[in-house]
């Protein structure tokens, strides 16, 4: 029997205590040479939000072990950390700004990384430290590599999406952002055992709206812009829409939920149409942010829409955004036009061209039946209610224990799962395209 240590490294996060480096414990367990226990997930992301503790909390609660979350403090244009307690643990890492942008500081994920068992770096091919150890894997390193990575959303350049299926062909292992995405991957020839993908979901599901609650949101419920201020989205495009639909004789008003760099543009913007726009800031609170969204009618989100359709779509929001999925994130797979939003063109390099389609949705909202509104409302509840936190977390775990161990029979039965044998967990979109 030998002395060994296994410890897991999953990227950059945020935990209840922050671990200061020379202070990690680890625990040495006796058993076979061949055949480690790993003992410590340590995920390493650039950010911890608010949006991934409940999957880290899940795969803590199901990891035989402790998981340690490693994040940045304050890195540019990242959203803020979620520092609450939690199952998981964290561990703050420096980070410095270079011309390829913020890069974690090396040493730091060094260290963290000495006693790895399994490493889960951000995918993306101008993170530097990923580079670092995936040449150290490549040199005869015992670590293997695990990639978390989207393949391609509405802000990513030709450049890097050309590259990154190229890139990962050199980890161990690669967790995409969605199954659409790791369908195409395996159009491009990566293994099926190599590969998952989370289709982020909610730690809660709201209940699904009853028939009074879709009538009084039709009869009076407000618009909402649910997001971060940032360029990207085009939030000014909505207000600008808005300010059409109420010129045009609409009566609702606009709410917007979320705050960053472009409030104080958006709050000029909006300053003509008086008290039909409000701001409400950032909401952390299920309470409040429950309040609000139960007694709105739709969300506006004009470009670039990710997480927050899983939101919108919880509380049976109807989404009002661009029709082309390309202008948006992977997450924006689950909407459809007609059946759980409505769409407008919004050209690219044009977009001011949108702004009278997205005031003509506006009105749409208001032409609607009740029935026809709330057949819209519940198809939106129903697309993400498969999708959930406990489902990510098991196929993450399914990938790991599979590079670990590959001789482990679970193995098997993953990777027939993902081949299309028996999509239990797949939305209804999602089984039509199977996989070869």
């Amino acid at each position: 029997m030998g002395l060994c240590c296994r410890t897991v490294i999953w990227g950059l996060g945020v935990d209840p205590k922050v671990i200061r480096l020379g202070a990690i414990s680890v625990t040495f367990l006796t058993g076979p040479p061949c055949m480690p226990t790993p003992n410590t997930l340590l995920i390493v992301q650039p950010a911890l939000p608010e949006y991934r503790r409940g999957f880290f909390s899940t795969m803590a609660e199901r990891w035989p072990g402790q998981v340690v979350v490693a994040h940045a403090a304050g890195l540019p244009g990242a959203p803020a950390n979620d520092t609450r307690c939690a199952p998981y643990r964290r561990v703050e890492v420096g980070w410095k700004p270079t011309w390829l942008g913020a890069q974690l500081q090396w040493p730091a994920i060094r260290d963290l990384a000495e006693d790895a068992a399994l490493v889960v770096v951000p995918g993306d091919p101008h993170v530097l430290v990923a580079h670092r150890l995936l040449a150290i894997r490549r040199l005869g390193g015992r670590r293997p590599l695990v990639a978390l990575s989207q393949f391609r959303g509405a802000d990513a350049g030709w450049l890097p999406s050309l590259i990154k299926p190229w890139w990962h062909r050199a980890f161990d292992g690669l967790i995409l952002y969605t199954r659409r995405e790791a369908e195409h991957y395996l159009r491009l020839g990566h293994g099926a055992n190599r590969l998952t993908w989370l289709d982020n979901g909610l730690a809660r599901l709201p209940t699904v709206p009853g028939g009074d609650d879709l009538a009084n949101r039709q009869a009076c419920g407000p618009l909402v812009c649910l997001g971060r201020h940032v360029g990207k989205n085009r939030f000014d495009l909505a207000i600008r829409g808005f300010a059409a639909y109420r010129q045009a004789g609409g009566r609702r008003s606009l709410l917007l939920i979320g705050e960053g760099p472009e409030t104080p543009a958006l709050r000029l913007l909006a300053q003509d149409l008086g008290t039909a726009v409000v701001f409400a800031g950032s909401i952390y609170g299920a309470a409040e942010l429950d309040h609000l969204l139960r007694s709105a009618v739709a969300v506006i989100h004009p470009l670039a829409m990710g997480l927050s359709i899983n939101t919108a779509f919880g509380y049976g929001l109807p989404v009002i955004a661009c029709a082309d999925p390309r202008r948006h994130m992977p997450e924006f797979w689950v909407w459809q036009d007609g059946y759980n939003g409505i769409g407008f063109p919004a050209p690219r390099g044009s977009e001011d061209r949108a702004i009278p389609g997205i005031a003509a949705a506006l009105g749409r909202f208001d032409d609607l039946s009740a029935t026809a509104y709330a057949c819209m409302a519940l198809a939106a509840h129903a697309v993400v209610a498969p999708l959930t936190t406990t489902a990510m977390a098991e196929r993450v775990l399914g990938l790991c224990h599979r590079i670990l161990d590959p001789l482990d029979a679970h193995d098997e039965t993953e990777v027939r799962r993902f081949q299309g044998v028996g999509c239990a967990d797949a939305a209804p979109e999602q089984k039509s395209h199977a996989l070869p």
